[in-house]
């Protein structure tokens, strides 16, 4: 059933070259639609930044961020962006490539738990995608599980693919000034240096933090630091530690809950020093 929002949408044509043919998701800034090609009839993604935010500097700068950064990384467990424009009503909108899977957060919820041996490759190729970007100077600042698509590929189901570097920093930009102790990122993944709002301390360490408390998700089935508020939540990601992985699962191998303290170190200086070395 479509949507009353969908049906004003059905089958127009953007910048002469995308048909909207269907809706795919909503999330905070827009919704992605289905949108094929009109000359060469291929599927993508097409994300529309809601209407109300098209004036807003800020939001339209974030969007715009997250089309420069995946197209100009051009990795491939990053989502690949095609175009980024204007619709003829000045509505900002990036295409992408049309992903068939889910997320990480829903593959958790409706699989559970990965074993060691299921979670290792998704992973390394997480692991590959940050450290292309940190390579290339770029922090992602909101890992979290909702930012990990896995999708179809060949024979698997599960080849991970990096998603929205809207609030990403990167080195030497002056193209979004981020307030001194704005807080950005998601509170359950958000490293102490982000929930304190300090910065200027964000580095690829950062995302290593929220790295360590995906993993720590994807193994147990259980959010790292949970709490039912998020200023609680971010207070446990200050100043306590998770449950121990090795009381909650069975048979890890050796020396992987050493792996993750080091990952989950309040101090950034203990943390593993690139996505490399945490892989």
């Amino acid at each position: 059933m479509t949507t009353p929002a969908f049906e004003g949408l059905e089958n127009t044509v953007i910048a002469e070259t995308y048909r909207i043919t269907g809706k795919l998701g909503a999330g905070g800034m827009g919704s992605i639609y289905e949108a094929e090609h009109v000359r060469m009839g291929r599927k993508f993604a097409l994300k529309l930044l809601d209407p109300t935010f098209a004036e807003n500097e800020e939001v339209f700068q974030r969007f715009k961020r997250e089309a420069e950064i995946a197209g100009q990384l051009g990795h491939p467990n990053i989502v690949e962006v095609v175009d980024f424009n204007r619709t003829e009503q000045g509505v900002p909108y990036i295409v992408m490539e049309k992903l068939i899977g889910m997320d990480l957060a829903d593959w958790i919820a409706n699989k559970g738990a990965f074993t060691f041996q299921t979670a290792y490759p998704v992973l390394c190729e997480v692991v590959d995608a940050l450290e292309a970007a940190h390579a290339a100077g770029v922090v992602h600042r909101d890992m979290k599980p909702q930012n990990i698509f896995l999708c179809e590929k060949g024979r698997r189901h599960d080849y991970a693919k990096l998603l929205d570097f809207g609030i990403s920093k990167m080195k030497q930009s002056s193209s979004i000034v981020t307030k001194t102790n704005a807080v950005m990122g998601t509170p359950y993944y958000m490293s102490p240096e982000q929930a304190e709002g300090k910065n200027t301390e964000i580095d690829s360490r950062t995302d290593i933090y929220a790295l360590g408390a995906i993993l720590y998700e994807m193994l147990t089935g259980k959010l790292a630091f949970y709490a039912p508020s998020v200023p609680t939540a971010m207070f446990k990601v200050c100043y306590e530690e998770p449950e121990p992985i090795a009381d909650l699962v069975p048979n890890l191998p050796a020396g992987l809950s050493e792996v993750l303290a080091k990952a989950l170190a309040k101090d950034k200086e203990e943390r593993y020093a690139s996505a490399r070395a945490l892989g």
